[in-house]
């Protein structure tokens, strides 16, 4: 029976903590929240604004800060509140404060202010991990500063930091893009020296440089190397070497390469179809391309806008209009939003095609999908027919505007206005002007 009660007091009590940690979880998090919201109303820093804090968070420590840094977007807010808390008695900076500000301003490159907080974090004897200087490796990355790389990833040592495979691939990263090859390759052997186990970003990133290199050869005898060592390639291993293979002219081996990394296991994504389908489209082989769109929608992989936009084009060039009709609507029915570019796509072949009754179905694939763009310009549309002179397409155009209740201006209603009075039909020329007067 004592043991009875004991069990239920001691339930009891695991269910009062667990209470009062949700309940304290919830008032940080909108502590949090309300503190966030008095920063992103201010333009700028100010001693108001630090008044508006102490007075809602007068215990103001690390962990607050380190969760309001993670959400701002604004470096210059960052690093008010960051130099505001020093300033605090009783504060004290912890090594994730530094680096969550460190990221705010790797994103907008500002690397003075990086180093100033490195340096300031040791003379503080607060202890460097790998993190924030692989947040700076990566940040040079992003900026193509390959050499500022380097430098950032020796500056370890004098700081008395021991590099770790994520530094080493923040690096190789750096290299890859800069398309230093040699270089890449003595990170990947050094790694190796100091006793790490290259990972599959560790080897994605040697692959995607050798097949960028135009090395695919060498690329593949690498993925053979990686699958020995029991690591897997990914997605995006698969894709680049797929890549290289195509850039090589090797179709086939692509192909089974595909293949290969069905059976693996591993889900091809849209980059993966998008770089086949591109591939055979340029090749007249449309046909091909449009297999590869049923296989990747039977394997999950949704179709974006880019993967529409190659079989379109594929289509239009094979002078398979009333195909890439068919497509065009399949992507407005399959809710994908179209770019700008999808646009300029159709303008240009509608401009081509002269057939009318092609001309009405693309006009209306673009109506439908300006429908579902609020981004969308008819003035890309219109000019592009004026440009090719299609005064009747450009007819077709401003009836469907009307309809939609847009108003076409005069340098769209003038031409198509001439060209009906050179046709004689003055009736039409009568309904538009009282239509366009009416607005």
């Amino acid at each position: 029976m004592e043991a009875v009660r004991a069990g239920k007091a001691q339930l009891r009590f695991q269910l009062a903590r667990s209470s009062s940690t949700a309940t304290s979880k919830a008032g940080f998090d909108k502590l949090v929240d309300t503190i966030c919201t008095l920063i992103d109303k201010e333009d700028q820093w100010s001693a108001s604004l630090e008044k508006s804090i102490a007075s809602v968070a007068p215990n103001f420590h690390s962990r607050l800060l380190f969760r309001i840094l993670k959400l701002q977007t604004h470096s210059h807010m960052a690093c008010g509140v960051f130099h505001w808390a020093s300033r605090l008695p009783n504060f004290a900076h912890s090594p994730f404060t530094y680096c969550a500000l460190i990221e705010v301003l790797a994103r907008v490159k500002d690397f003075d202010q990086i180093w100033s907080l490195i340096h300031s974090m040791h003379a503080a004897r607060i202890p460097l991990s790998p993190v924030p200087f692989t947040t700076l490796i990566n940040a040079y990355a992003n900026a193509g500063l390959v050499e500022e790389a380097q430098t950032a990833f020796d500056a370890m040592a004098r700081f008395e930091c021991t590099p770790n495979i994520y530094a080493y691939n923040a690096l190789l990263d750096a290299q890859i893009k800069a398309q230093k090859i040699l270089d890449a390759f003595s990170t990947f052997n050094s790694l190796k020296d100091h006793g790490f186990t290259p990972d599959v970003f560790t080897y994605t990133s040697m692959i995607t440089g050798l097949c960028n290199a135009g090395k695919v050869d060498q690329a593949l005898e690498l993925m053979e190397e990686m699958m020995n060592k029991g690591c897997m390639p990914n997605t995006w291993t698969f894709t680049a070497v797929i890549q290289g293979l195509l850039k090589a002219e090797k179709e086939k081996e692509a192909l089974l390469t595909l293949d290969r990394m069905l059976d693996a296991g591993c889900t091809p994504d849209t980059i993966t179809y998008n770089s086949l389908m591109q591939w055979f489209c340029l090749k007249g082989n449309v046909d091909k391309a449009m297999d590869l769109l049923e296989q990747m929608t039977m394997k999950g992989s949704m179709p974006d806008s880019c993967t529409y936009e190659i079989l379109v084009d594929g289509l239009f060039k094979e002078g398979k209009t009333e195909a890439a009709v068919v497509i065009i609507r399949k992507m407005v029915a399959n809710g994908c939003h179209p770019h700008a570019s999808t646009f300029n796509l159709l303008t240009q072949w509608l401009c081509k095609d002269a057939a009318p009754e092609n001309a009405v179905s693309i006009l209306d694939c673009i109506f439908s999908m300006a429908c579902r763009s609020h981004g969308y310009n008819h003035s890309v549309l219109t000019d592009g027919l004026l440009k090719a002179q299609r005064a009747d397409l450009l007819f077709v155009t401003v009836k469907g505007l009307l309809a939609k209740g847009i108003c076409p201006d005069e340098t769209i209603c003038t031409p198509v206005i001439n060209w009906l009075c050179k046709q004689g039909r003055t009736g039409e020329v009568v309904e538009l002007l009282e239509k366009v007067t009416n607005f």
